[in-house]
């Protein structure tokens, strides 16, 4: 029972840490200074994840989505890193990420 708890709060803090994140991606596509090839790299990351064209298919069992997981992942890393910081804090405060407290995921641990 009690690990079925913390499963529920461990997949409810993720759920909110994605919702979160996407805001933020959001934001920072919509922001005036964000730069054209951060756009495009999310752009492109939003067209990986939709398109049914993969570089492996996603039929394959553990290799089709994770090469979704690194594609999409690190055109995420690079836009954000290509953005300049003040930009990233700016749509991260927006968003509520910034100067409140986060769930501490790590104490929520499955036995």
């Amino acid at each position: 029972m009690l690990a079925l708890l913390r499963r529920r709060l461990l997949w409810a803090a993720f759920t909110k840490l994605f919702k979160r994140e996407a805001q933020f991606l959001k934001e920072l596509a919509a922001h005036p200074r964000t730069p054209l090839i951060s756009r495009g790299l999310l752009g492109m990351a939003t067209l990986y994840l939709v398109s049914p064209i993969d570089l492996v298919p996603d039929f394959v069992p553990v290799l089709g989505q994770l090469d979704d997981l690194l594609v999409v992942g690190g055109l995420v890393f690079m836009a954000v890193k290509l953005a300049p910081r003040d930009v990233v804090e700016e749509c991260r405060m927006r968003c509520g990420m910034l100067n409140r407290p986060t769930v501490e995921v790590s104490r929520l641990r499955l036995k």
